[in-house]
């Protein structure tokens, strides 16, 4: 009775069954990574729910963000736990995004008519990518204020420091915007996006099974499979290297020699001895290149042209650790 009182006035069981009936088309022939996407959801929301209870105890103070997280990770039972898995698996998501877009790619998943699943995977990226800078700079370590001074150097090169900054230096006011960013800006376009992402895989389906009838369960078990494979890995990473946190960064100054989070390291490395005015042609180039993907015809130019960008960043990259 109860569970038909539910059913008369949400439609649950309704929804259910016809999210149900999606996940258990046949998979096509060529599906190897097609569970990445999934893997990156579950892996999202995991970041949904630490990053929830890590702001339980945070401070969005210059004062006093460095000595929270120092709590969190040391007082808060089970904290250090908790950030770890937040650390970790933002990594994990990163890495996990960008095998997804790289398997789209090669591909070829982004041709018509899935332009705009296309676009919306980049936005999607982008806004990951953007989710784990701006976790970087909370903490208020040495890495957080050199972080947050050579994202403001690059803001200047387009006349987007005030904005980044606040004000005329890196200060509270920059922190709060960083805070505003990872709390509730970004998760909030994220969610949106996904309802859209989803939206558009589910009208298009999956490439190479768009006639194909019928039901399977392959898909909701790989994904499954999938899913408890990176939870496991996550709870290895998170258990054996527990997220650790630097000093504290002087509040007058500076850090010297502190380097970005890996996935920023071509940018790092690349900007180095070239003028600022060229510096947001570094990201303008492969961000035009992702845009204008779907209308380029050459199938072997364009994964040529991947290839080298991809080679680029990963030499770029590796400098850059190096350094």
């Amino acid at each position: 009775m109860r569970v038909g009182w539910i059913e008369d006035r949400t439609g649950a069981r309704q929804w259910f069954r016809s999210v149900r009936a999606r996940l258990s088309r046949p998979l096509p022939l060529k599906s190897a990574g097609i569970t990445l996407g999934s893997v990156a959801l579950f892996l999202l929301f995991l970041q949904f729910v630490s990053g929830a209870l890590l702001t339980v105890y945070y401070v969005p103070s210059w004062s006093d963000a460095h000595d929270s997280v120092a709590h969190i990770v040391t007082e808060v039972r089970f904290g250090w736990l908790v950030r770890s898995v937040h650390v970790w698996s933002a990594h994990m998501t990163v890495a996990i995004v960008a095998l997804h877009l790289m398997r789209v790619f090669v591909r070829g998943a982004y041709a018509r008519p899935r332009e705009a699943t296309w676009w919306c995977g980049v936005l999607l990226g982008s806004l990951v990518a953007g989710a784990a800078f701006t976790g970087q700079a909370l903490p208020m370590d040495e890495e957080a204020t050199g972080g947050m001074a050579v994202a403001a150097s690059f803001a200047d090169s387009v006349g987007a420091g005030a904005l980044v900054r606040g004000g005329p230096y890196v200060g509270q006011a920059t922190l709060s915007r960083m805070f505003a960013a990872h709390v509730v800006f970004i998760p909030g376009s994220l969610l949106l996006l996904i309802t859209l992402h989803l939206a558009l895989v589910g009208r298009h389906r999956l490439q190479g099974a768009e006639t194909m009838e019928g039901s399977s369960s392959a898909f909701p078990r790989r994904a499954a499979l999938s899913c408890s494979g990176a939870l496991a890995v996550l709870a290895v990473l998170a258990v054996a290297w527990p997220a650790g946190l630097g000093s504290e960064a002087d509040p007058l100054g500076t850090a010297e020699h502190v380097k970005p989070m890996w996935i920023f390291l071509p940018i790092y490395q690349a900007v180095k001895g070239i003028p600022a005015w060229a510096a947001p042609l570094l990201l303008a180039i492969p961000a035009g290149f992702l845009i204008l993907v779907p209308f380029l015809p050459w199938r072997r130019p364009v994964l040529a042209a991947g290839a080298v960008l991809l080679a680029a960043a990963v030499a770029l990259g590796v400098l850059g650790a190096m350094a």
